[in-house]
């Protein structure tokens, strides 16, 4: 459970404020956001990845409606786990930006984070 708030804490210190596609900043606040898994095999074989994601948000009910891939991590797998979880999350609504873009890091051996 500690891990879930620190996830829940990261995640509304970096969804404080999100970015919008014509360079201005607007507050958001995250409701629900379940951490991706990272899958046993691939941490352990040392493999990892930063990537960023484009949440389209529903402005009406904060619902995370599709998740595109703005940077791979380079790694499919990871790529996929991160859209699972991405696809999940909900954020408070009205939302004033329609699309969120969320950075994240997968480091072999530790939980996967969000990251700027």
């Amino acid at each position: 459970m500690k891990t879930r708030r620190v996830l829940l804490i990261a995640a509304a210190f970096w969804l404080g404020v999100a970015d919008l596609a014509c360079g201005q900043r607007v507050k958001v606040t995250a409701l629900e956001t379940p951490r991706p898994d990272y899958p046993r095999e691939l941490s352990s074989r040392g493999i990892g990845g930063k990537g960023a994601f484009a949440l389209h948000v529903d402005r009406n009910t904060g619902l995370v409606s599709s998740v595109g891939t703005q940077q791979s991590t380079g790694v499919a797998r990871l790529d996929a786990c991160a859209v699972h979880a991405f696809e999940r999350w909900r954020f408070k609504a009205p939302v004033i930006s329609s699309t969120i873009v969320i950075p994240i890091t997968f480091r072999p051996g530790k939980p996967p984070i969000i990251t700027k």
